[in-house]
């Protein structure tokens, strides 16, 4: 699994992606594998809907009123 994690962000640097884009999504990789607790080999499509369910009730979303 290292492998394919290491050629996504590989080809992050090649699709010339900023680097705080890259380091973000470093971030949010590491903080997936803590919500699900597990290996991602051992990651089935039921943790995924979880991680984006569990993803969406902690963000909120705001938007900015134009005057």
């Amino acid at each position: 699994m290292k492998k394919y994690i290491e050629a996504f962000f590989k080809d992050c640097y090649l699709r010339n992606l900023r680097p705080a884009t890259i380091e973000y999504y470093k971030n949010e990789f590491h903080g997936a594998k803590k919500i699900i607790n597990k290996q991602l080999v051992e990651w089935v499509q039921k943790d995924v809907e979880s991680l984006i369910l569990q993803s969406k009730e902690l963000m909120k979303v705001t938007t900015i009123k134009p005057d």
